[in-house]
């Protein structure tokens, strides 16, 4: 994997950045994602690496990170030009004839090398990688030492090894090395363990493996509330696994009802792979649950890895976050969370996955809610560019169309009369919905044909629709991904919305809802039924249909308008 172990890597930046002048030339075998890199290019070291992925090379953005990038086989490789070697998770990947004869290279070269393995792991190609199998995966702390004899353990606990081939420089640093691997690296022992793995992926999971027949009581503890979320009772070589997915801030206890023994893991990301999935394909749903994966990554120093529909419009703006295409598999995860309004078979909230009714908080509460992060709005960085106005003069951009007939301003004639009073103020409106003008029935939508506006309606990129909001004086839309992508392109927005409640959306708007009087709001309260276009829960076919938009009237909607073209 591209990734490292999270444990000991403080330790290990302060024994280099102790131990090894700064005049050091350094060389990072396999880089992976670029983790030494990142500890010590602070301290001004001259860092290269050689890959032999090309992939990794641009995927993790190495020649940013490195002064020299060389793709190439290490065995082959000339290291003759360095004085230190780092060999993070590369070991296991060479042959042990491999690894004898290259580890003998930098010792007959005076040079001095740290090594970094995982114990007893098997792994196999990754996406094509072939350089990704474990060609030694029986390595134990036994192995290594007799082995690679000339490598001294520096740092370690029961799943990894630090080793190094040379003495360590004075007493602080022997005592450290002493003190780290008395508290993290167990006594060797005759006596059989299991082995407890803990994980956060989709639930909380524990699992027992090994071949001493023994029984426990597992404890899921919410340290917020210190209230059991959920206890059984299993034996080795058996699982369990909480119903709930969504985040909780986890302590397991793990108690061995043989002898008492009470084992605990307390949830801790930092420096480990975390899997944020969003469920949904829409644009608004996407823009609007971005942030907070990045306030995730914040809040608990993980390596975040987020897949949505909509990669590129985030990517460059969110360095730190790896994004990958939907459907692509990930191994080495620590926990994972899917992101999403979810239902039950019966169709009520799934509260497993929910932790509140989604539809009683914003659109954005639906991710900061299942990741466990403070309920604030956040907006967020898209990675457009504005190019310049393409449009002459002053003007507005509208979006009248949706999803649902539901979601329309369906007062007769609203549109026009809206269009109308913008051209007599000296406003272009342009119109810009994938939907096109002079289409017969998207056009009865919206009271017939509109006239007095720029068609920009049909097929384009985002980018253009991004450019012509950032340049316009505001955006007038409904309840649709165009108004969150205005939002997020910090235009002025006038949003006219009466199937949904005003805390649906976001607060930074002109928000025009339903008068108190008239039926409103039943997004907010029933499931919508995506397959009937004229869903209307509670007065379909009746002379109330659609009332909660068709009670605003142009008057109400112009008022909005010049509020905000005055604010701005």
């Amino acid at each position: 994997m591209p990734y490292s172990y999270g444990e000991f890597k403080q330790e290990v930046k302060n024994h280099i950045s102790t131990n090894l002048h700064l005049s050091s030339k350094i060389l990072d075998v396999g880089p992976g994602c670029g983790t030494y890199s990142h500890l010590l290019k602070e301290f001004g070291y001259v860092i290269d690496c050689v890959e032999v992925w090309e992939p990794y090379i641009h995927k993790f953005n190495l020649n940013e990170k490195y002064d020299n990038v060389y793709l190439s086989n290490v065995v082959d490789f000339d290291i003759t030009p360095y004085d230190y070697i780092i060999m993070g998770d590369i070991l296991e990947h060479l042959t042990s004839e491999d690894a004898i004869i290259f580890l003998e290279k930098i010792k007959n070269n005076n040079q001095k090398v740290l090594v970094a393995v995982p114990y007893e792991y098997e792994q196999g190609e990754h996406e094509g990688n072939i350089f990704e199998t474990h060609l030694q995966p029986d390595l134990t702390p036994k192995i290594m030492k007799s082995r690679y004899p000339d490598l001294t353990l520096l740092y370690g606990d029961d799943k990894y090894g630090y080793y190094i081939n040379y003495s360590l420089g004075g007493m602080k640093e022997i005592l450290v090395k002493e003190y780290n691997n008395l508290i993290k690296t167990p006594t060797e022992s005759l006596e059989l363990k299991n082995k407890i793995y803990v994980n956060f992926i989709n639930g909380a999971k524990v699992q027992i493996n090994g071949k001493v027949d023994k029984k426990y009581k597992v404890d899921f503890i919410d340290q917020l509330s210190n209230k059991i979320v959920y206890e059984t009772e299993i034996t080795n070589n058996m699982w369990s696994k909480t119903n709930k997915t969504y985040f909780i801030d986890y302590l397991i206890k793990v108690t061995d009802l043989n002898t008492g023994e009470v084992t605990k893991h307390v949830f801790n990301a930092e420096d480990k792979r975390v899997y944020i999935h969003f469920s949904s394909k829409a644009l608004g749903d996407t823009i609007a649950w971005i942030p907070y994966a990045e306030e995730f990554r914040k809040k608990h120093q993980c390596k975040t890895i987020v897949s949505t529909f909509h990669n590129e419009m985030f990517r460059e703006n969110y360095p730190e976050i790896e994004f990958i295409e939907p459907g692509n598999n990930q191994t080495g995860l620590y926990a994972m969370y899917e992101v999403g309004w979810f239902y039950n078979e019966d169709g009520n909230v799934d509260h497993n996955r929910n932790p509140l009714d989604f539809r009683k908080i914003p659109l954005q509460g639906a991710s900061y809610d299942i990741l466990g992060l403070e309920p604030k709005e956040v907006k967020p960085k898209l990675t457009f560019k504005n190019t310049g106005a393409t449009i002459e003069g002053n003007y507005v951009v509208i979006a009248p169309h949706g999803s649902a007939h539901a979601k329309y301003w369906n007062h007769p004639g609203g549109w026009q009369t809206v269009i109308d009073h913008l051209n007599s103020k000296g406003y272009r409106v342009v119109m810009i919905t994938k939907e096109p003008l002079g289409n017969k029935w998207h056009d009865s939508k919206l009271g017939g044909t509109l006239t007095g506006v720029i068609d920009k309606t049909g097929d384009y990129p985002l980018s253009e629709r991004v450019n012509d909001m950032m340049n316009a004086k505001a955006f007038i839309g409904i309840g649709s991904g165009l108004s969150w992508l205005a939002w997020a392109s910090k235009t002025p927005v006038v949003m006219i919305s009466g199937f949904s409640e005003a805390y649906s959306e976001f607060k930074d708007c002109e928000r025009i809802s339903t008068p108190k009087d008239k039926c409103s709001g039943c997004f907010n309260r029933s499931r919508l039924n995506a397959g009937d276009w004229e869903w209307c829960p509670d007065h379909k076919d009746t002379d109330r249909m659609f009332e909660c938009t068709k009670s605003i009237t142009p008057d109400i909607v112009i008022n909005a308008i010049d509020r905000q073209l005055k604010k701005h």
